[in-house]
């Protein structure tokens, strides 16, 4: 997870280009409705080793390059090595300090191109550019990361279960003179849907639930393998745990210990998820920095394990999360 201002995305003017392409994403009640709507599916492709999560395959500048798709970040980031082969340019000025779950700040930096994913291109597109972060992070052997802004800015539809992110074409319901609005609650995507914000101060998705009868925040996050919650939030929420060997892995390659927890129910309005596992840690910079659009601190972060195990789909532009693929 990562912090950057959102003043200078808000600047930006955005060229888009859309054009028809392929039809994966399965033949479910969900992949038929988002065809007739005029979205195309963009294949995932798993990380290395294992990992869970997923990326895609994409362009920079032309350049191509593997990204990890990371709801949890709210800015896209590129390392310094494709930064330099794309002839990405840091822009003056631009420094910002970036933290990962664990609290580290490490500075970072901005640069204007291009980023193309399937046959949509976005340009011109912020780009964050790493620097002080040496060997593994929490990006694994990915190029970088497609934050919550650029599926924002495409209006992507991540859908796990499917292993497809979807792009609207030029015929998309959302599309008006190149430009993409949001698409909107859309009947037939999941059994229920429920509404996220973003949080205060930035970008990142951050949903609203009730555990064990208190209210809990979370922050939805493609970008981690498995669920996390504070240790303070889950001695507030009543969630026990034990100590495992397990270690996590944040943003800028710090590692910390995790117990093991489970949360019997975790309520989301008309749908409840029963026996939810998560990884309880200290998490200093969650609970300090993220806080939800009233202000209150984030409890947690809901994984990829729980995005799978759902068939949840997120629809960034329009702040939807679809729980259950049919």
């Amino acid at each position: 997870m990562r912090s950057i201002s959102r003043a200078s995305l808000l600047a930006l003017l955005l060229s888009v280009f859309v054009s028809c392409s392929g039809s994966g994403g399965g033949n479910t009640q969900r992949a038929q409705k988002l065809r007739s709507i005029g979205y195309d599916a963009v294949p995932l492709h798993a990380a290395k080793g294992r990992d869970s999560r997923v990326g895609v395959d994409a362009l920079v500048n032309e350049t191509p390059v593997s990204l990890l798709i990371d709801s949890g970040a709210n800015a896209s980031r590129i390392s310094e090595e494709v930064s330099a082969t794309a002839n990405l340019k840091r822009r003056e000025g631009t420094a910002a300090i970036s933290r990962g779950a664990l609290g580290r700040p490490i500075r970072i930096y901005q640069g204007i191109g291009s980023l193309t994913v399937g046959d949509l291109t976005v340009a011109p597109y912020l780009f964050s550019i790493g620097d002080g972060t040496k060997g593994p992070t929490a990006v694994g052997l990915f190029d970088g990361h497609i934050g919550s802004d650029g599926l924002g800015l495409m209006s992507g539809l991540v859908d796990v279960g499917s292993g497809s992110i979807w792009l609207p074409s030029s015929e998309a319901e959302n599309v008006r003179d190149g430009v993409i609005g949001p698409l909107g609650y859309q009947d037939g995507l999941g059994l229920i849907a429920k509404k996220f914000s973003l949080a205060q101060n930035s970008a990142h998705f951050v949903i609203d639930t009730v555990v064990n009868g208190k209210n809990a925040a979370w922050v939805i996050d493609t970008g981690a393998e498995i669920s996390l919650v504070t240790e303070s939030s889950a001695k507030r929420l009543g969630i026990s745990s034990r100590p495992s060997k397990v270690t996590i892995l944040d943003a800028h390659g710090d590692r910390a210990p995790i117990s093991v927890g489970m949360i019997p129910e975790i309520q989301f309005g008309g749908f409840t998820a029963v026996g939810l596992q998560v990884g309880v840690s200290s998490l200093p910079s969650l609970g300090k920095y993220f806080k939800n659009s009233r202000g209150k601190s984030v409890d947690g972060i809901l994984g990829i394990d729980f995005l799978r195990q759902t068939g949840a789909l997120i629809d960034a532009k329009s702040q939807i999360l679809y729980i259950g693929n049919r």
